[in-house]
């Protein structure tokens, strides 16, 4: 007798009628031949063994896991002082008249022929993945490009001489 229906595309999904499903777990029930049945047990307990070390490496991914959210979770949560959010506002001020100043010098570069319209596209975006970086690590300092170092001491100085 069928002690659970198999598992074929044309039955998924449906009763049917009279079949009964066995209490029975169709992996307690041996085989006859003691041999066979002794194979069968070493691949139970080899599974067994590999779901357990899976469960144990799972369980020690999601615990870091966890743990790292609730660490961000408690950054976003602080409640930040007004003299922190004065520096980030200061902060981001001067990153973006640095992203400003840098597109000007190479603006400058492509009127006075030096580069072309391509490399003045690919020093924006470079100028750009900069920015976006900086603002990820919290003013990470100064770059190590040409083209950013010259124009940070005029930046500083007074923005509005740079328009």
């Amino acid at each position: 007798c069928l002690l659970r229906l198999p598992r074929v595309k044309e039955i998924l999904g449906r009763r049917i009628k009279g079949f009964v499903q066995s209490a029975i777990d169709p992996m307690s029930v041996p085989f006859r031949n003691k041999l066979q049945e002794k194979q069968r047990q070493e691949a139970l307990e080899k599974k067994r063994a590999a779901e357990a070390e899976d469960a144990d490496a799972r369980a020690a991914r999601e615990k870091r896991e966890q743990r790292a959210k609730e660490k961000a979770q408690a950054k976003n949560d602080r409640i930040r002082t007004r003299t922190e959010k004065r520096q980030a506002k200061r902060n981001q001020r001067e990153e973006d008249w640095r992203l400003l100043a840098a597109e000007e010098r190479l603006a400058k570069k492509v009127r006075m022929g030096k580069i072309t319209a391509q490399q003045f596209e690919a020093g924006v975006k470079k100028a750009t993945r900069k920015h976006d970086a900086g603002e990820d690590d919290d003013h990470g300092g100064g770059s190590s490009d040409d083209d950013s170092g010259s124009a940070t001491t005029c930046e500083e100085s007074s923005p509005a001489e740079n328009v």
